[in-house]
């Protein structure tokens, strides 16, 4: 696998025409990690401003939203590579995904499930167009491409709003030529293609779309090419689900022929309107699925999918000998890399451990019998006989106090202590940190020091094993990457 900092990659999720997103997975410390999506726009487009501009654009505009609804970003940088961004993974499908899975089987998506994801796909674009910067001024997001293939129906059950790469908003640092239309032709507002000023609205539009195209497992002009269908939409509208052959409830043909008006004032002012809608459907007794039927509906449709995903994860992982997030409590050793900023693993067996125990306290113990020996020497007859005790790693050195030693008329040279062979260092589960043997230079004084005899009832000393700092191991070997699952659906959902 190869490494970029604290992100180890996996293998590629989906490439486009724009860049790439791979599978990686974040170390930390401590053996905290998570698997990540990396967004990447193509070497060759780094060379042109705009595409860097809007691609930086998307992680300022993401960084601003904290919603369930919304694909989160974590970080943005530059390498070798070029430009890459950091994203939630979400383990799922998307919405356009589940359409072409559901007719495979020669069905359409129950009703109920379609209108869970389209609710919680509002709700992430309503908290775009309500979003506000730290002095609570309005940002005035607009998506600009939403659609059924950027909607992520998650294994959780929830779904997530993603790919803000053509948005605007007033942190924007792109303008638009007004020769220029970006995203997908078939859920593109009339305003828009006549370039008309947008708001709102067009976002509106396009979400009522999706919800067509969801019900109806298809997009209203199927065989239709590029020019006839922006003329029917410039001209005609999108027609009603019920002209298009397919049966549903009339709340919900009302509620998708609204969303669908050509004239943005004919349609919902809002987000929050349209879920009003959708949920005074259910509430009248229309079927709303509940965020737990959908995660089932998700393994029922995509479990396949998803299972051989998750085995390839596995398998590369087991390539640098570290399962991801094991049940098993890290095992000691288990130290983070400050070299890289990645998390790498050491495992020591357990008869090394409690090896290198005794030999600590073995070591410890000689050391302070040969320094309690010598000050016996030196106190000649008055050494009292109270006996030695062993090192212990509880509580601070305990030593005679000034006022109570009688110094020695003359310093008595101390032979250097017999060194300690070197040993695996021992986690202090206590602490969390390795602990490392007392040397020679930190128990026993040196020669130039004097010795000082112990009173008449003398308490022996007891000395503390030091802490030593935490180690950094060396960071990870890269694996070359095994081939990549056949998907059904081929649209990128992070494009």
């Amino acid at each position: 696998m190869s490494q970029l900092g604290t992100y180890e990659f996996l293998f590629e999720l989906a490439s486009g025409g724009m860049g790439t997103v791979e599978l990686a997975v974040a170390r930390g410390a401590f053996g905290v990690e998570r698997l990540v999506a990396i967004k990447r726009i193509r070497p060759h487009l780094t060379e042109t401003n705009e595409v860097v501009s809007r691609f930086l654009d998307e992680a300022r505009i993401i960084s601003q939203l904290h919603h369930a609804n919304v694909v989160g970003v974590h970080h943005a940088s530059e390498d070798q590579r070029g430009y890459f961004l950091v994203f939630d993974y979400v383990e799922g499908e998307t919405l356009s995904g589940l359409i072409d899975l559901a007719n495979i089987r020669d069905e359409r998506m129950p009703l109920p499930i379609v209108i869970r994801v389209i609710l919680d796909g509002l709700n992430g674009l309503n908290a775009a167009h309500e979003a506000k910067n730290a002095n609570g001024e309005p940002l005035h997001i607009l998506h600009r491409d939403v659609s059924r293939q950027n909607l992520i129906v998650g294994t959780d059950g929830v779904t997530r709003l993603s790919d803000f790469g053509i948005s605007k908003s007033t942190m924007h640092s792109t303008v638009t030529s007004q020769s220029y239309l970006a995203g997908k032709l078939i859920y593109m507002a009339p305003e828009y293609l006549s370039r008309a000023a947008v708001d709102r609205r067009m976002d509106i539009y396009a979400m009522g779309v999706t919800l067509w195209t969801a019900i109806a497992g298809r997009e209203p002009w199927p065989e239709e090419g590029e020019a006839h269908t922006m003329t029917r939409i410039m001209t005609e509208g999108v027609p009603t689900l019920s002209a298009s052959g397919v049966s549903v409830a009339p709340e919900i043909e009302a509620i998708v022929a609204r969303a669908c008006q050509p004239r943005p004032a004919d349609r919902y002012a809002t987000a929050r309107q349209m879920i009003d809608a959708l949920e005074e459907f259910g509430r009248h007794g229309g079927s709303i699925a509940s965020q737990m039927e959908v995660a089932e509906y998700v393994e029922s449709m995509a479990g396949e999918y998803l299972e051989d995903r998750r085995k390839m994860i596995a398998e590369r992982l087991a390539t640098r000998g570290t399962p991801f997030l094991s049940t098993e409590p890290p095992p000691p050793g288990t130290h983070a890399s400050q070299e890289t900023g990645a998390a790498s693993t050491t495992y020591a067996g357990a008869t090394d451990n409690v090896t290198a125990r005794w030999r600590y306290v073995a070591a410890g113990a000689a050391i302070v019998a040969l320094v309690a020996g010598i000050a016996v020497v030196a106190r000649g007859p008055r050494a009292s006989g109270t006996p030695v005790l062993a090192p212990s790693s509880f509580g601070p050195a305990v030593a005679p106090t000034a006022d109570t030693a009688t110094p020695v008329p003359a310093a008595t040279p101390i032979p250097a202590a017999t060194p300690v062979p070197a040993a695996t260092p021992e986690i202090d589960r206590a602490a969390g940190e390795p602990i490392a043997a007392p040397s020679a230079s930190q128990v026993a004084p040196s020669a130039s020091q004097e010795v000082k005899s112990l009173p008449e009832e003398p308490r022996p000393p007891v000395l503390a094993a030091p802490r030593a700092k935490r180690a950094s191991p060396a960071g990870s070997t890269p694996a070359s990457a095994p081939a990549i699952p056949t998907q059904i659906s081929t649209a990128n959902p992070y494009r």
